[in-house]
């Protein structure tokens, strides 16, 4: 019985540490967080797989995140830099990702935005 305490401990933390993963937003907003934000939408953004949950959650934390001008233009930068590396993706597939995610964005996405114009 000792044995069993120790390793429902362990299991415990591990799942405290899972679930304040997901909860805490971004610390600092790089590319490699967007990135890794939008990882589970490339199967989408290729047509060869259906949006999903992880996907929406990437862009919503994405999104609160992004607060402010500089913010939003990096992740427009980085947006660009992510899609220009992954081949076979559909462009027409981008913009409607945040409308059936149901998350407002104060800008439109596409393949080709122009990130200076985003306020």
């Amino acid at each position: 019985m000792a044995t069993i305490k120790p390793k429902l401990s362990i299991y415990l933390m591990l799942i405290a540490l899972i679930l304040a993963y997901d909860l805490c937003p971004l610390s600092a907003l790089t590319c490699t967080n967007v990135q890794q934000s939008l990882q589970p939408c490339i199967r989408y953004v290729k047509g060869i797989g259906i949006l999903t949950a992880p996907c929406c959650a990437g862009v919503r934390q994405l999104n609160n995140v992004a607060k402010t001008t500089a913010d939003r233009r990096l992740v427009c930068g980085c947006l660009k830099k992510f899609y220009s590396m992954i081949h076979g993706f559909k462009p027409s597939l981008i913009p409607g990702i945040p409308g059936m995610c149901r998350v407002k964005l104060p800008y439109s996405i596409s393949a080709n935005m122009d990130c200076s114009r985003i306020g």
